[in-house]
């Protein structure tokens, strides 16, 4: 247990060297899954977002209320069954 930094830093490299291209596949499947899939569902989430406003203008605020409105109502949906269900088309009538 008593080992030198040195030590430790050759055992990390060579660890490294046997590992690297996983390490690197990894990296490149998080990129394509951030933009292949998370990039077009954060569009799609805007775009709801403006189909439902009026004016076809978002703010900060109104960005922020709806998703929190939908965040809190999860647990309802859930745990509550039908009885969250009616109480989160409520809050998303409401907050729209």
């Amino acid at each position: 247990m008593d080992e030198s930094p040195w030590s430790i830093l050759k055992k990390s490299l060579r660890d490294l060297r046997r590992t690297w291209p996983q390490v690197v596949l990894t990296d490149l499947l998080s990129r394509v899954l951030a933009v292949v899939i998370i990039a077009p569902l954060v569009s799609l989430l805007v775009r709801l977002f403006l189909w439902r406003t009026a004016t076809g203008v978002l703010t900060d605020e109104t960005i922020v209320s709806k998703i929190a409105a939908w965040l809190l109502s999860l647990p309802m949906v859930l745990f509550e069954g039908a009885g969250g269900r009616r109480a989160l088309a409520a809050s998303a009538s409401s907050s729209g």
